[in-house]
């Protein structure tokens, strides 16, 4: 599973080799916060991340990611233990995504969903935020065990 991160770590070194250092860093602090069961936290930090990245030109996969985590947390934060509604990854995305899995061969569509947005959300923090990189990391583990748990459907 660890060489499988490294090389769609570096896939994504070529999409995404620079965001301007603030927007890196509340990407990061949104993934972290959200990592941390730190919810309340993990939703303004999305918020900021995708006021910044207004007018920024990203893949929309990475806004996104962001909207996902944004409405997990809330989920999360008001205690509701299952989310609905999240929004969708488009066909146009998916060459962003770690897990390109065809929602209909998994068990749990929306946690897919989720767990994609957490591991892009991981490799552009990672990418961009030089400052945060140790902190990353250290969640490095935590994304493997995601990655770990669609290993039977995805290419190694």
């Amino acid at each position: 599973m660890k060489n499988f991160l490294t090389r769609y770590l570096q896939n994504m070194r070529n999409i995404f080799p620079a965001l301007p250092h603030q927007t890196a860093h509340q990407i990061a602090f949104a993934f972290l916060t959200f990592k941390m069961g730190l919810y309340e936290d993990s939703i303004e930090r999305c918020k900021k991340s995708l006021h910044l990245l207004q007018g920024t030109p990203v893949p929309s996969a990475l806004l996104t990611a962001l909207t996902i985590l944004r409405e997990r947390s809330a989920d999360l934060a008001a205690l509701r233990v299952q989310s609905s509604g999240l929004p969708e990854f488009s066909h146009e995305e998916r060459p962003y995504l770690a897990l390109d899995i065809a929602p209909g061969s998994v068990d749990d569509p929306t946690h897919l969903t989720i767990s994609n947005s957490l591991i892009l959300l991981y490799a552009v923090a990672l990418i961009t935020s030089p400052d945060d990189t140790q902190a990353l990391e250290e969640q490095e583990r935590y994304v493997i065990q995601i990655l770990a748990t669609y290993k039977q459907l995805i290419n190694l």
